[in-house]
């Protein structure tokens, strides 16, 4: 049973911490936008009683039967283990509601790729972006809320991670490999 079932025995931090899992399922099962979430984790934050904390939930669904908030037995993109993309002497751009899987590659030779994050959905768990840019460049945008660490080696070349990371969100990891092109990771609103 989900602690805010029984959160009049618990301290508000562990409310906190349980709501803040509780608006990220809202979130990963299209309950909220983005922006709804950015808005209710700002009120979290700043929300010193557990009546007020509850308040911010009150409207969302609970997860059916005993599952948790934010598991991988519930969330719908599960099944989707990996996916690429690859562009030669050409241009991708992927943006929109996508699911996002738990590893990605990415390629771009002679090209581009945009990958736009901001409607996307993430896996609750990790997600590792395998990046590799050949005289080309791969530009990601990110919604506020999310992790996002990098490293890599670039020749020649940049990788440049820009995204505003928040504790809380989901994490991904960018691994980047450039020759005489960049890889840029950014946070964008919007």
């Amino acid at each position: 049973m989900p602690i805010l079932h029984h959160f009049q025995n618990i301290s508000t931090e562990e409310l906190r911490k349980e709501a803040e899992k509780q608006l990220q399922w809202a979130y990963a099962h299209n309950h909220i936008s983005i922006t709804e979430l950015e808005r209710r984790l700002d009120i979290l934050n700043r929300t010193e009683g557990k009546t007020g904390i509850l308040s911010l939930m009150e409207d969302l669904p609970l997860p059916e039967g005993n599952e948790q908030p934010h598991t991988t037995a519930d969330f719908q993109v599960s099944e989707i283990e990996s996916d690429s993309f690859f562009t030669l002497l050409g241009s991708n751009t992927r943006r929109g509601q996508w699911d996002v899987p738990r590893q990605l590659d990415v390629s771009a030779v002679l090209g581009s790729q945009v990958l736009d994050f901001r409607d996307a959905r993430f896996y609750p768990e990790t997600t590792i972006i395998k990046a590799f840019a050949f005289m080309g460049s791969i530009e990601m945008k990110f919604p506020p809320g999310v992790r996002v660490t990098s490293k890599g080696v670039p020749i020649l070349g940049s990788i440049e991670n820009r995204v505003q990371s928040e504790s809380s969100g989901p994490l991904i990891h960018i691994d980047g490999f450039v020759i005489m092109g960049s890889i840029d990771a950014k946070t964008k609103k919007g």
